[in-house]
């Protein structure tokens, strides 16, 4: 079984130039068929993301542990609760020391250190949380004080933070990952699985290949 799509002209259109717009706009999906609505799916004001988000958890290579696909208005913290609640789950044995940027510290660290028992690490710019500087009358500010301010910030390696930020790089390379068609976040997830399967195998197999022993 299977549904259409169902366009009929209509029969009062005064001439074929309407008639050929009535048929344009006339066309109507099957009923309880809206292809529309592509499943569960929000908007993030802050980040102006609209749609869903992917929440990952990799070790120290960029190897996939854990993956959750939720709608966008699901914040970031709440979003890694659920993904660490299904790994501790999944995997009780693990021991974690966690790696997570500025925008998890406070509750949302003290949560995970208290529920699961998993020791964390926030990981941050030096110049973070720079807001102004008290001055001498007449002093102005160097320019390494003015690159302190958000606008004027430069590049700087933060500790572990490039690790996860290369995970979702690797994931772009996948042209089924690349936009978003699926209408469950379970099939996307899926497909996140596959990415990294396939990442990790291949890594093994030429790994076997250089250390092939020649009979």
């Amino acid at each position: 079984m299977g549904a259409h799509q169902r366009c009929a002209p209509s029969p009062d259109s005064p001439s074929p130039r309407a008639k050929r717009r009535a048929y344009r706009w006339d066309c109507r999906f099957e009923e309880r068929e809206d292809l529309t609505k592509r499943g569960p799916r929000g908007y993030d004001g802050g980040k102006k993301v609209n749609g869903r988000k992917h929440h990952l958890i990799v070790d120290t290579q960029g190897l996939l542990l854990g993956v959750k696909v939720l709608p966008a208005n699901i914040t970031d913290r709440e979003g890694s609760q659920q993904l660490l609640q299904e790994l501790r789950q999944k995997q009780p044995q693990l021991k974690l020391h966690l790696f997570a940027d500025g925008g998890y510290k406070g509750k949302w660290e003290a949560w995970v250190k208290t529920n699961l028992g998993y020791s964390v690490e926030i990981v941050q710019r030096p110049d973070a949380n720079t807001r102004g500087y008290w001055l001498p009358e007449g002093q102005e500010l160097t320019e390494a004080q003015v690159k302190t301010f958000r606008g004027h910030r430069g590049f700087i390696v933060v500790k572990k933070r490039w690790i996860v930020e290369r995970s979702f790089a690797w994931l772009s390379f996948d042209r089924r990952l690349n936009r978003e068609y699926d209408l469950l976040p379970e099939t996307t997830e899926a497909f996140i699985l596959l990415s990294f399967i396939r990442r990790m195998i291949r890594r093994l197999a030429a790994f076997a290949q250089q250390h092939a022993v020649v009979a």
